[in-house]
């Protein structure tokens, strides 16, 4: 009785291994490397930088699967899920024609191509690598593959041995049975505000900030960041490095974030670096996808950071310095300099000292203007009464906002010490009018 119990068992051993051959001289392993040192490595994704490794390890200690395979051929079959699904690789082949219609959830066919499809060669220690590249996977059927998890199967065959299947081993960094695929480059759908629009930009820096995808988040390896680089024709800090790393909102995308007044580091992101006023900045923004996909988002040259309010710097005249007498109804040139190029919302109103301390001063408007400028030239017409020995100003007001290119707005209106219209110019004002003051009669010729 029991040989015959050995002889179904072995029987049905050897059914068995021929159904199922034992899987332990075989495994199938797959790692993602940088293609350069410098590049972007991020657990669960294949980036731009990356590449796919497959490691084909098979032996003969448990079966003959080295012996049984080498020389033989592969074909990866491939499984992609969209919008955030898990691909799930069914690995029997229900029709004796492949795994082409037997992945769950999809009906690709596998790609009769090189790295997809080619000959085992095994090295001395049975092991052969094969390298799926960024572009083997954009040129797969599947025309949109940014943001699919991938799953692979492999096949082998050899002519005379089973057909049998090895369902990939993902290694480190890879935490989870797929694999993200994005080769995707992030954008900035927004970045307005301050220096991102303008190319002077004062203390009160408001920005406005949107990437077109989430942006890496997960810990400080990749960082995100906008930096401002003094230029080397600066005339203060020539080479200086200020970095605002983004963080929050401003990683996400959906929605535009607000950034006021951001705070300025060195590169190691605690030491803190203000701006220098009067600065001119390169702005360059790297921003690193989830994937870690890096893009020069930001680009923009010579960007001057003003944070100093426009003052008045000296009033003179285009008459010279030479003295000069105006009567009543002529005209007098006023120029005034401002510390630097301005524009006014507003009329400005110069008002000089013609009166003494009576009577109503003359003035010289000056029109609003749009453009901005350094010099504005009014006219004074001397007006009855207006007298002066050395003609000055007495003041200057605005009727609005004088406003410099950065945004600064002129708060004090004071005109330097020797920097007056009278410390230019010789200019006599009379508009005071000869009249009549005795008449006398002499009777002894009849004259009056």
């Amino acid at each position: 009785m029991l040989p015959d119990i050995r002889k179904y068992l072995f029987l049905f051993l050897f059914l068995f291994m021929s159904l199922f051959p034992l899987r332990g001289g075989r495994t199938v392993n797959a790692t993602v490397e940088r293609t350069s040192s410098d590049k972007a490595l991020v657990n669960g994704y294949v980036n731009y930088y990356n590449r796919i490794i497959i490691t084909l390890t098979f032996n003969n200690t448990s079966s003959n699967d080295l012996t049984n395979y080498d020389n033989g051929e592969y074909q990866i079959y491939y499984q992609h899920a969209e919008s955030g699904s898990v691909p799930s690789i069914d690995m029997t082949d229900n029709n004796g024609n492949g795994l082409g219609d037997d992945v769950a959830g999809s009906t690709q066919s596998p790609i009769y191509s090189a790295p997809w499809l080619g000959n085992i060669d095994f090295n001395a220690s049975g092991v052969q690598s094969i390298t799926i590249n960024r572009s083997d996977i954009v040129a797969s059927p599947n025309s949109e593959p940014h943001g699919d998890r991938w799953d692979f199967v492999i096949e082998f065959t050899k002519l005379g041995q089973t057909t049998v299947y090895e369902a990939v081993n993902w290694g480190a960094p890879v935490s989870q049975n797929y694999i993200t695929f994005d080769a995707d480059f992030p954008a900035m759908t927004t970045k307005t505000g301050s220096f991102l629009s303008n190319n002077y930009f004062n203390a009160t820096i408001s920005l406005s900030l949107q990437p077109d995808e989430d942006l890496y988040s997960a810990d400080a390896t990749y960082k995100s960041y906008i930096k401002l680089t003094g230029r080397d024709s600066s005339p203060v800090d020539a080479g200086g490095v200020h970095y605002y790393y983004l963080s929050g909102d401003a990683l996400s995308t959906g929605s535009n974030t607000s950034v006021s007044d951001p705070t300025f580091y060195m590169e190691n992101g605690s030491t803190e670096a203000a701006l220098v006023d009067g600065a001119e900045y390169d702005v360059d923004g790297y921003i690193y996808d989830v994937a870690g996909n890096l893009h020069h988002a930001i680009n923009l040259d010579d960007q001057t950071y003003d944070a100093t309010n426009p003052t008045i710097r000296k009033i003179i005249t285009t008459l010279g310095a030479s003295s000069v007498t105006k009567k009543k109804d002529d005209n007098v040139n006023v120029r005034v300099y401002f510390s630097e190029d301005v524009s006014a919302d507003g009329a400005v109103t110069v008002t000089l000292e013609t009166q003494g301390n009576s009577g109503t001063d003359g003035t010289a408007v000056i029109s609003s203007w749009d453009s901005a400028t350094n010099i504005k030239d009014g006219t004074y017409t001397v007006g009855a009464d207006d007298a002066s020995s050395d003609l000055t100003v007495n003041a200057i007001a605005a009727g609005s906002n004088i406003t410099d290119q950065a945004g600064n707005n002129m708060s004090s209106f004071s005109i330097p010490a020797d920097s007056n219209l009278a410390d230019y110019a010789a200019i006599v004002v009379d508009g005071v009018m000869p009249y009549l003051t005795k008449m006398t009669a002499d009777p002894n010729s009849g004259a009056l």
